[in-house]
C-alpha cells in the first residue's frame, strides 16, 4: 500500500499463487507507486517502509501554498534575476483602492520594480503651482475689478480683470462711453455766413473763407481800404484804418517822450513800483506788471564756536554773539559748555521717584574713620562728623506668596522688604548685592508643615554664585501634619559688588511652605 500527504493508494490484494500473476501485480504495484511519487513527498516502498522524497519545491499548508527554494523563480526565462521574474505580462486582479497611499509603483530599464512618492515623480517634470496656486484642478474667469489689467488668483481660481476705462483707470471702453465717444464732433465745414458754436470740440474754418474778415475791432468801424506794405491800423478818429506811422522813443530821468506820425507826447516812464515777499519770495512790480518772484535768502548758516555764534546770509557773515556768557546755581558756563561745579546761590531740591532715582556710581571705598551723609528734615542733606556705628541692619525680607519644594535647587526669592537699605536687595531676583566690603551676617527662619515620616528639607546661603557657605537641614522622623522651622544663620566676608542668596531644595518625602506673617524671613546685617 501507498500513501502521501493528499492521495491514499488503497491495498491491492492477490488471491493467486502463481508466480507470474504474482509479479505482473507488483509491478503494477511500483507503477502506482511512482505515479503517486511525483504528485506528493511521501512514498511507502513495497516492503510497507514509508520514503520520503523531496522532488517537490512547492508546500501545501491548509489552503496556502508556498515555494521552498531559496533562489529565484522565473516565468518565461530559465535564468530569473530576481525573486519573481516574469518576461510576460503580468495581471492583478481584485486589487482594493484607498485614499491614503501616496505610493506609485515604478519600473527601471530591466523592468525591476520600486516604488517612489508621487511628489518626487512630479518635481522638475509637472507644473505643481500657478501663480502661487497648488490645487490638483484649478480655474480661469473674467472680471472688472482694479485699476489696470490684473489677475487675481486664490483658492483654485485665476480670475483676469480688465477694468473698465476712466480719468482713473486704464482699461476697456464700455459700451455706454463708446457710443458717447462716437458721436463726437470731429470736422465742422461752414459754407455759410451762418455763426458756428462749438462746445467741447474742434471747429476747423477755411482760413480763406470771409469768416476771418471783420468790419469791428471793439466795436469801431474798420476802414475798407485795403492796407500797403509798411503800413499798420491806426485809430484816426473816427475808424480804423491803413496808415504809415513813425515813432521815436527818448526818456529824461522818469520820463519818456514819444513821437508818432510827428505827434509829441511825453508821460512818466515809472508811474508806480512795489515791492512784495512771501516766506522766501519778492516779486517787483513796475507800472502794474510784476517780475517773476526771486529768493531773497539764497544760503543762511549758523556757527557755533567755544559759544560764539556767527550768522551768514547770502555769504554775509554778522559779527560774532556770545551765546553762553555765564551760568549759576553750581553751574559754570566755559568755552560754551556748562560744567556742574560752583556755589548754590539758592535753596536747590531735586525730586526723585521709585522710577526717577538719584545715584551716584565710580564712589571710591570709604573706611570707618569717614563721615555719614544723612537725610534730614525736608530731605535736606547733611554730615554727621562721628565714624559709622555698626551693626547695621541692611535688610529685612519676608516670603508672603506660595512657592513648590523639589529636589533641585532653586532660588528662594523673598517677595516683599520691611527694611531695605540703598535697594541692595532684589525682590525680582533674590539676589543681595554688597554695597561695600565689610563683615555681613545673613540670618534666614523658614517655616515648613510636613507631610510624610522623614520628610526634610535643606536651605543654603550661597555666596557669589559660587561658595556654599552653610546648609540647614530640617528633619522630623516620626511626627507628620505638623510644622516647624528651618533656622540658622552665618557670618559672610564680602566684598563690594558681591552677592548672596539662598536656595530651597533637596525635598525628601513631603515639605509645603508656610508663608504667612512671619513665617519666611531673611535679615541681612553689617557688621563692620
Amino acid at each position: 500500500m501507498c500513501r502521501s500527504g493528499s492521495l491514499p493508494i488503497q491495498k491491492v490484494s492477490c488471491r493467486t499463487h502463481k508466480p507470474t500473476r504474482m509479479k505482473n501485480l507488483y509491478v503494477l504495484f511500483l507503477l502506482l507507486c511512482v505515479t503517486v511519487k511525483s504528485m506528493s513527498q511521501v512514498v511507502i516502498d513495497s516492503k510497507g517502509t514509508k520514503v520520503a522524497v523531496d522532488s517537490s519545491k512547492w508546500i501545501i499548508s491548509g489552503n496556502n501554498i508556498f515555494n521552498k527554494n531559496s533562489g529565484n523563480i522565473g516565468i518565461g526565462t530559465s535564468a530569473p534575476a530576481t525573486q519573481l521574474h516574469t518576461t510576460g505580462t503580468v495581471r492583478f486582479a481584485g486589487v482594493g483602492t484607498n485614499t491614503v497611499n501616496t505610493k506609485v509603483l515604478t519600473t527601471d530599464n530591466s523592468g525591476n520594480v520600486t516604488t517612489r512618492t508621487f511628489a518626487s515623480l512630479l518635481s522638475g517634470s509637472a507644473i505643481t503651482s500657478l501663480n502661487g496656486l497648488t490645487g490638483s484642478v484649478q480655474t480661469f474667469a473674467t472680471g472688472t475689478s482694479g485699476t489696470d489689467l490684473n489677475i487675481s488668483s486664490s483658492g483654485t481660481v485665476h480670475t483676469f480683470n480688465l477694468p473698465f476705462a476712466s480719468a482713473t483707470n486704464s482699461g476697456k471702453l464700455s459700451s455706454a462711453n463708446w457710443t458717447t465717444f462716437n458721436n463726437k464732433i470731429s470736422t465742422v465745414n461752414a459754407t455759410t455766413a451762418a455763426a458756428v458754436t462749438t462746445e467741447l470740440t474742434t471747429a476747423t474754418i477755411n482760413n480763406t473763407a470771409a469768416y476771418w474778415n471783420a468790419n469791428l475791432l471793439q466795436g469801431k468801424a474798420v476802414s475798407a481800404t485795403a492796407p500797403e506794405n509798411g503800413q499798420t491800423l491806426f485809430w484816426n478818429g473816427s475808424a480804423w484804418a491803413p496808415a504809415n506811422t513813425t515813432h521815436t522813443m527818448s526818456s529824461a530821468s522818469n520820463t519818456i517822450t514819444s513821437t508818432v506820425n510827428g505827434v509829441l507826447a511825453t508821460a512818466p516812464a515809472v508811474n508806480s513800483i512795489s515791492n512784495t515777499s512771501s516766506t522766501n519770495a519778492l516779486s517787483t512790480t513796475v507800472n502794474g506788471i510784476a517780475s517773476a518772484p526771486v529768493n531773497i535768502i539764497n544760503s543762511n548758516s549758523l556757527t557755533l564756536n567755544s559759544g560764539a555764534l556767527t550768522s551768514s546770509v547770502n555769504a554775509v557773515s554778522s559779527a560774532t554773539v556770545n551765546v553762553l556768557a555765564t551760568a549759576g546755581n553750581g553751574l559754570t558756563a566755559s568755552a560754551g559748555n556748562v560744567e556742574l561745579g560752583g556755589t548754590l546761590s539758592e535753596p536747590t531740591i531735586i525730586n526723585t521717584g521709585s522710577t526717577n532715582t538719584l545715584s551716584l556710581v565710580g564712589l571710591q571705598t570709604g573706611n570707618t574713620s569717614d563721615s555719614l551723609l544723612v537725610l534730614a528734615t525736608g530731605g535736606v542733606i547733611k554730615k554727621i562728623a562721628s565714624a559709622a556705628s555698626f551693626p547695621q541692619l541692611l535688610v529685612d525680607a519676608r516670603r508672603t506668596t506660595a512657592y513648590s519644594t523639589g529636589t533641585t535647587y532653586a532660588t528662594l526669592v523673598y517677595n516683599t522688604t520691611n527694611i531695605n537699605t540703598a535697594s541692595a536687595y532684589n525682590t525680582t531676583t533674590g539676589l543681595f548685592t554688597a554695597p561695600a566690603t565689610g563683615l555681613y551676617e545673613v540670618i534666614l527662619n523658614n517655616t515648613y508643615n510636613w507631610g510624610a515620616v522623614n520628610s526634610q528639607i535643606v536651605n543654603q546661603i550661597v555666596v557669589n554664585n559660587v561658595v556654599d557657605m552653610e546648609k540647614i537641614i530640617s528633619s522630623y522622623p516620626t511626627v507628620t501634619n505638623t510644622s516647624s522651622s528651618v533656622s540658622g544663620s552665618t557670618m559672610v566676608s564680602m566684598n563690594a559688588g558681591q552677592v548672596i542668596k539662598i536656595l530651597a531644595g533637596g525635598l525628601v518625602g513631603t515639605a509645603t511652605p508656610l508663608v504667612g506673617a512671619g513665617q519666611h524671613v531673611m535679615k541681612i546685617i553689617r557688621h563692620q
